[in-house]
């Protein structure tokens, strides 16, 4: 096999690799610091192992994932037709026939597949969730609500490190505060998350991008070059 891509992180590091005789996709295994082959690549995509050696795989493309043990034995078998990074307790977004729930770290349903859609984890595990009728809300680690779906926007983020959750709407792009209110808002069309307390912007219809920072300031407005 040929190796394309090495992800190095906690022992022992994924590979990724390229099979020689087929030629048509990259397949995942595992290796040493040395290079030997701790897990034959047979995988096309998996997660990092948690403490207890459990990962995520996908056998093949556009296939579901399933969950396997540190003997590679399937604790679930593939059900889950995409997942999400998980949050400090290992739970994460699921999606199954179109629709996300959440699942804790061996795989059972804390909350079964009911929302359109979901947002990354924000701070202690916090989510936004599109819910059926296309109103946004808040849910706890484990799937509790926060706030109940009210939230009539295109888009909403969890809430950050900076106690901002950013959103966007008909009428731009903005933040809420802990309260779910709206703390701010920029007659923007389009708004990034935060990195290092600051997201990126665009505005005439694309023309223009720029920077705002957690507070809401616009730190640079420009052409957008093409």
């Amino acid at each position: 096999a040929d190796v394309t891509g090495v992800q190095t992180c906690a022992l022992p590091i994924l590979a990724r690799v390229r099979e020689a005789r087929t030629q048509k996709y990259a397949r995942v295994g595992v290796i040493d610091r040395e290079g030997n082959w701790v897990e034959l690549p047979k995988w096309q995509d998996i997660t990092e192992p948690d403490a207890e050696g459990r990962r995520f795989v996908c056998k093949k493309i556009g296939g579901q994932w399933g969950l396997i043990g540190a003997d590679e034995l399937w604790i679930v078998r593939p059900r889950w037709d995409a997942l999400r990074e998980p949050d400090g307790k290992g739970n994460r977004t699921a999606l199954v026939d179109g629709l996300w729930g959440l699942i804790d770290a061996n795989g059972s349903w804390l909350v079964k597949p009911c929302w359109l859609e979901t947002s990354l984890p924000g701070e202690q595990g916090t989510r936004a969730v599109r819910a059926a009728d296309g109103l946004w809300g808040m849910i706890d680690a484990d799937g509790g609500w926060l706030a109940q779906p009210r939230f009539d926007f295109e888009w909403l983020d969890a809430f950050s490190a900076y106690g901002c959750a950013l959103y966007r709407d008909a009428q731009g792009v903005g933040a809420l505060d802990r309260a779910y209110r709206v703390d701010w808002q920029l007659p923007c069309e389009s708004i990034g998350p935060l990195r290092d307390g600051v997201a990126t912007v665009t505005c005439a219809q694309g023309r223009e991008e720029g920077c705002v920072d957690f507070l809401g300031n616009l730190l640079w407005m420009g052409k957008k070059e093409i």
